[in-house]
């Protein structure tokens, strides 16, 4: 039955404690008789309680931040547009104008994975930090909330090289026509148009037809709104 109290009761038994007092956790602690306290920072008392240790694995280039939360282990990955991509397109009828595949060098990109869920902005510069500002990713499959639909596929968690699998299946599976639309500037009801005209043009995509997700986010509160 719960008692009104200002303090913990002490444990029958017990020889050792952590206890939140004032924002602060402090150890107490028996040791042949006498009773010990100290202030400890949360590391050390995550430190302590860790039965195994944490290994990242070999991280994909790109790999910004990495980290573990309640929600499973996490990473920031910046895609450089160092290279042309082929992406692929399902073919639904035989007036569709999309081809099935285009090549074409895409905008700086930066992928979130959060335990085995993904998602994927665009952004107008190659470096990365707190006040860099997302755009919507000028894809297909994309929803607008940013998570990656990877259909009836599945991707492996973060900590088990689920980053790999999934930039991996993103740009191999074949793009349908869900969430094409208010992610291109030029084309704002298909951005497959935009991405067929760029092919077309041999250049790369043009960071000013990047739309800014709503209106402006920035990509380390985004973290941590995901991360909350």
């Amino acid at each position: 039955m719960p008692t009104s109290s200002r303090s913990l009761t002490p444990i029958p038994r017990g020889f050792a404690a952590l206890v939140f007092a004032d924002g602060q956790l402090i150890f107490q602690h028996l040791e042949d008789g006498v009773e010990y306290a100290k202030i400890v920072s949360g590391a050390a008392a995550c430190t302590a309680f860790q039965v195994a240790g944490i290994d990242s694995g070999w991280l994909e280039p790109g790999v910004v931040r990495w980290g573990v939360s309640q929600k499973g282990s996490w990473s920031v990955q910046l895609i450089h547009p160092e290279r042309e991509r082929t992406l692929l397109f399902e073919r639904t009828t035989d007036g569709d104008l999309i081809p099935d595949h285009l090549t074409l060098r895409l905008p700086p990109l930066v992928m979130i994975g959060i335990n085995a869920t993904y998602h994927l902005w665009a952004l107008r510069e190659t470096e990365v930090h707190a006040r860099t500002p997302l755009y919507y990713a000028p894809f297909p499959n994309v929803y607008g909330n940013a998570h990656i639909c990877f259909g009836s596929n599945t991707v492996a968690p973060v900590e088990q090289d689920g980053m790999r699998q999934a930039l991996k299946l993103f740009c191999e599976a074949p793009f349908g026509q869900t969430s094409i639309q208010n992610k291109s500037v030029r084309h704002p009801q298909d951005v497959r148009q935009m991405l067929k005209e760029v092919a077309d043009s041999g250049g790369a995509y043009p960071v000013e037809d990047l739309v800014p997700y709503h209106t402006e986010t920035y990509l380390g509160d985004m973290l941590a709104r995901l991360l909350a």
